[in-house]
């Protein structure tokens, strides 16, 4: 009788598995997610370019930002802690509301060091430095929403280049320490290039592993995850064009 009802306890199992794995992959169900993931998004991004349009407006923020080059790395560390927080441990991420509130405080961070960098464009570059910024923004907004339709649209498989995107990312750690060794303006200009298309490829990758129809996807449970991880494509891109616009057309004083 104890093995009847062990038996029968395994079939249960299985079926609350299989009804789990079912759920994954309504299609319902990954449609909310998609939508709740970008609506964290939608916030993560207003927030960021309000903060960036106060430096613009507020030339004592933009120059008490330049001043104090430790907060900027302050934030950074804090930034970089609460990322590894919420992509290596679940129970981080998938605990509300916790996982709200560190991705609000790793947004913060990244919305001030973003700001830096607008600041720097703004005082350092005074001539066309806000110019560019809004170049930036607008190719940024371009590039984002092509390479998103594309993710939705392309029946390629981007979500299995996962090892191809990590040499990439080799590739340009090495480049980016030959920059440090070799004060060269070309160098540099190749590697935030090359770091330009490296987060374009990052953002298709994690918009497909959204989707839920590809190789590899994010769990249903791990929206913040999936945010985070678009927004960081989102903002790297949108720095990199700057500086290499910056490299290019910056006129300063």
């Amino acid at each position: 009788m104890y093995q009847q009802n062990l038996n029968t306890f395994d079939i249960d199992q299985g079926d609350a598995q299989m009804g789990y794995k079912s759920l994954l992959n309504d299609e319902n169900i990954r449609i909310q997610f998609i939508r709740k993931v970008y609506l964290i998004l939608s916030f993560q991004l207003l927030f960021t370019t309000i903060f960036c349009t106060f430096s613009y407006f507020s030339t004592g923020f933009a120059v008490y930002q330049l001043q104090n080059t430790w907060l900027f790395y302050v934030l950074l560390i804090v930034g970089l802690i609460c990322e590894i927080s919420i992509i290596c441990c679940k129970n981080v991420s998938r605990k509300v509301p916790n996982n709200y509130i560190i991705l609000g405080i790793f947004t913060f961070c990244e919305s001030w060091i973003v700001s830096y960098s607008c600041s720097i464009a703004y005082l350092i570059y005074p001539e066309n430095g806000a110019q560019l910024v809004l170049i930036a923004a607008v190719l940024t907004l371009a590039i984002t929403i092509s390479l998103t339709i594309y993710a939705f649209t392309t029946k390629s498989d981007i979500t299995m280049a996962g090892g191809s995107l990590f040499i990439f990312s080799a590739v340009l750690l090495v480049l980016g320490l030959l920059c440090l060794i070799f004060n060269s303006k070309i160098i540099h200009m190749i590697y935030i290039g090359g770091l330009a298309i490296l987060y374009g490829f990052y953002l298709i990758y994690d918009t497909q592993l959204l989707m839920g129809n590809k190789e590899y996807s994010y769990s249903i449970d791990d929206y913040i995850v999936a945010a985070l991880q678009i927004y960081i494509d989102i903002i790297m891109l949108f720095l990199q064009l700057l500086q290499l616009l910056l490299e290019i057309f910056g006129k300063k004083e």
